[in-house]
């Protein structure tokens, strides 16, 4: 919930001891329950949850820059982001963009 509904991925800061302190919860207990429930590290959630709303913004506001939707859904390294979004689609941002802007 605070990931998805307080939308704390965008916070390009945030770590593991922010999560933990703000859902109330022990550091270790969170880790745990990241990597044995969703079979993800607390940097593989952030980035899936930063991803899925640099996608939608992608489409839904084809004005905005990549490297301002990079910022918006808490990234501060090109190369993170690009990284993160081709493990993640299997394109590169403009790619994902421009294929999705043909499809529709």
């Amino acid at each position: 919930m605070a990931l998805k509904i307080d939308k704390l991925y965008r916070n390009n800061a945030l770590g593991l001891n922010g999560l933990s302190q703000h859902i109330k919860e022990d550091r270790y207990k969170v880790s745990q329950v990241l990597n044995e429930y969703l079979q993800k590290n607390f940097y593989g959630l952030l980035n899936h949850y930063r991803i899925r709303e640099a996608k939608d913004l992608l489409l839904v506001q084809p004005s905005l820059s990549v490297k301002a939707i990079m910022y918006e859904v808490g990234f501060n390294s090109k190369t993170s982001f690009y990284s993160a979004f081709k493990k993640e689609t299997g394109l590169s941002p403009n790619d994902y963009r421009n294929m999705e802007a043909y499809v529709s």
